[in-house]
């Protein structure tokens, strides 16, 4: 049968999230994915006897991702990291759970009065004006410390929440997300590795009849006066013709518009993607450990040359590895977001890091995978920010995923919520399809 109410292009997140939730809504819903895997960047690859992540780290815990997969009666099987640790000047600091922003920057030696004067500064934005778009989160800054410190510590907590340096995003954005998220919440790792999510959201599409096809490419989007009408999509040698009501892309926005074609959509619409969309760039070292380098399951480093964040998820999920051996992943934002970056380079000064911050680092670990998240597979579709709507010009044709985040939200946080807000609207204009009132709607 190649008719169905939703066909979902892509098994990332937010393509299996918006699937999850229409099937159990009671839409006849058909996912495909070109890659072997479901997941997207939130899978797991197995490797020399380890589970490695595809992109996603930490995953979020107390917040709408555990929500979402409670609403549609889903196991949320995720281990808390632990408490908050930074290692900053060589340093291993602990912010207990309770504590904030000043227990940190006073941990790590800044001076108090510029503290003073930064957290009035930082109240004033989350509780009376945030601050106008243009301004990048560096310049506002900058207005109130100039101390190296507070500064690195300011970058690690950009760089590991939202992806990009401190000159990559406006200080509004920043602010949308703290006000948001009402801080940085907890996060933990998955014991069976990222893929573990997809899959549950894979049974719960499958238990109400939809289907998940893999190694399933979209060649095209079909649509006819504006409209769109399904795709052609080669699967198992052949190309079959899927027609449905709604079609949702979870392969980024631009990669939509290859599909779609240009020549299809409207100018004004190209022309913000062409100017809008700015991806984020991150590499992800993925290391074999004989031991573990520190104690916590995790360090977010700052004043480093790039590394940002390590983690060592086998802390707290020992069968992420080989029985007596543990994983470490060391994550990176390169330099620039809106330049490609040279890899070489970045990965040299990654490989620098992690021999300072641990001497004879190289005799103890093995890398297993470099992963470099650009081009077609970036860490984020665009920076936070700079996102674009749900909608396309083509009618029942949606963008799911980070590339229409919702101010306040980065990462799979936000790739959920896009997920909800395109299932609600797909919901409520089937069901108006479906009324009486669907003939003068549509022809109006």
């Amino acid at each position: 049968m190649n008719r169905f109410d939703i066909l979902v292009i892509g098994a990332g997140m937010g393509g299996m999230c918006t699937a999850a939730q229409l099937a159990v809504n009671g839409y006849h819903v058909l996912v495909v994915e070109s890659l072997p895997r479901i997941g997207g960047r939130c899978s797991t690859i197995d490797h020399k006897g380890y589970k490695l992540t595809t992109g996603v780290l930490g995953v979020e815990m107390s917040g709408g991702v555990e929500s979402f997969f409670h609403s549609i009666g889903v196991p949320f099987d995720i281990r808390p990291a632990g408490d908050f640790h930074y290692l900053i000047n060589g340093r291993i600091i602990k912010v207990p759970s309770g504590k904030g922003l000043r227990y940190l920057l006073e941990a790590a030696g800044a001076d108090e009065s510029e503290i003073e004067l930064l957290m009035g500064a930082i109240s004033r934005a989350l509780n009376w004006k945030i601050p106008s778009p243009p301004v990048s989160f560096q310049e506002w800054l900058s207005q109130y410390t100039q101390d190296p410190k507070i500064q690195a510590i300011f970058q690690t907590i950009v760089a590991t929440q939202l992806f990009v340096g401190l000159g990559g995003i406006t200080a509004e954005s920043f602010f949308r997300y703290i006000r948001s998220n009402q801080g940085i919440k907890p996060f933990g790792y998955a014991p069976a590795g990222n893929i573990a999510l997809p899959l549950e959201l894979e049974r719960i599409i499958l238990e109400n009849g939809g289907e998940v096809w893999t190694r399933a490419r979209a060649e095209r989007i079909l649509m006819e006066n504006k409209s769109v009408k399904g795709a052609l999509i080669n699967h198992n040698g052949r190309v079959d013709t899927i027609t449905a009501s709604a079609v949702v892309s979870n392969i980024g926005p631009l990669n939509t518009v290859k599909l779609a074609g240009r020549e299809n959509l409207d100018h004004d619409h190209l022309k913000q993607l062409d100017t809008l969309l700015i991806p984020a760039q991150a590499i992800c070292l993925q290391i074999a450990l004989k031991c573990r380098l520190f104690t916590p399951s995790h360090l977010l480093v700052a004043g480093s040359r790039r590394i940002n964040s390590l983690h060592q998820p086998t802390a707290m999920c020992p069968d992420l590895a080989p029985q007596g051996h543990h994983l470490l992943v060391a994550t990176a934002i390169t330099g620039s977001s809106s330049e490609l970056m040279d890899l070489e380079q970045e990965i040299d000064l990654c490989m620098q890091d992690l021999k300072e911050l641990f001497p004879g680092f190289q005799d103890k670990t093995e890398i297993l995978i470099t992963g470099v998240h650009r081009d077609r597979y970036p860490v984020l579709h665009t920076v936070p920010g700079r996102d674009v709507s749900i909608r396309t010009p083509v009618i029942n044709l949606y963008n799911v995923g980070d590339g229409v985040k919702e101010a306040g939200y980065c990462g799979l946080p936000a790739t959920v919520e896009s997920a909800n807000r395109v299932a609600a609207d797909i919901h409520k204009r089937i069901n108006l399809w479906r009324s009486d009132e669907a003939t003068a709607y549509q022809t109006f």
